[in-house]
């Protein structure tokens, strides 16, 4: 990923790192989605009184996404205009410096809510020994074969990913904490491409809201998939819930 502009207290690592932890939920939870989706005839059939355990286990799944979309949405909405066919005014140095505080406001928000943002781990890990139980063989990857033969297949790699990302490690979650100190570490270099505390300078705005379309620009694509992911899961949710 190649960034044209200097960041020098947010390294090309440190927005690559970003990138990869959003596309690793990402591609975790379109895989536990896909499954659930390609069993849900099975399921229909051979254990349909299970689907609201489902339908509950998807609805922690859509918080916890929603969570790191809301998150995320901060860097990938990064925007600020002004007349770049003449000087950056004093006038223009005042909106920036209101957006940026306006910024830090949010993810300061953001961070309070947190927790809030995750859904339940305790949750999740019922529901999974719920539908472990349910089977009438009990382990930690046998709920998958209520979806099928597939389901029976990537049963081991499905429990993990589900242990990964919303039970035991929470790493999904963890997601949402890494992407907020992300954000204020976007912020800060926003803020600091202006000049140092108590000199900002006008004619630093081009550069800073370079440095906003850059990150904007470089989330953007995530985001666009965060929220059809919210969408999707919500609309399975509701298959199951209403079924």
């Amino acid at each position: 990923m190649v960034v044209p502009v200097p960041l020098p207290g947010l390294s090309v690592r440190d927005i690559a790192d970003g990138v990869k932890l959003i596309g690793d939920v990402i591609d975790s939870t379109r895989t536990i989605l896909e499954a659930i989706n390609d069993g849900k005839k099975y399921l229909e059939r051979e254990a349909p009184d299970t689907k609201r355990y489902w339908a509950d286990l998807m609805q922690q799944m859509q918080l916890t996404v929603t969570g790191l979309a809301e998150v995320t949405g901060v860097v990938s909405g990064f925007s600020f205009g002004f007349d770049a066919s003449g000087d950056p005014r004093e006038s223009d140095l005042d909106r920036f410096n209101n957006y940026v505080i306006s910024q830090k406001a949010k993810v300061a928000a953001l961070k309070g809510r947190a927790r809030q943002l995750k859904g339940s781990s305790r949750k999740v890990r019922e529901l999974r020994g719920i539908l472990n139980n349910y089977t009438g063989n009990p382990g930690w990857s046998s709920m998958w074969g209520l979806l099928g033969k597939k389901g029976r297949h990537d049963a081991e790699s499905l429990a993990s990913l589900l242990g990964n990302f919303y039970a035991d490690d929470m790493r999904l979650a963890d997601t949402i904490d890494a992407m907020i100190e992300f954000s204020e570490h976007a912020i800060a270099e926003v803020d600091n491409t202006l000049g140092p505390p108590g000199q900002k300078y006008a004619s630093n705005i081009p550069i800073a809201a370079e440095v906003l379309g850059v990150l904007a620009d470089t989330f953007a694509e995530r985001q666009r998939i965060l929220d059809d992911l919210v969408l999707r899961l919500d609309e399975t949710r509701e298959q199951f819930a209403t079924a």
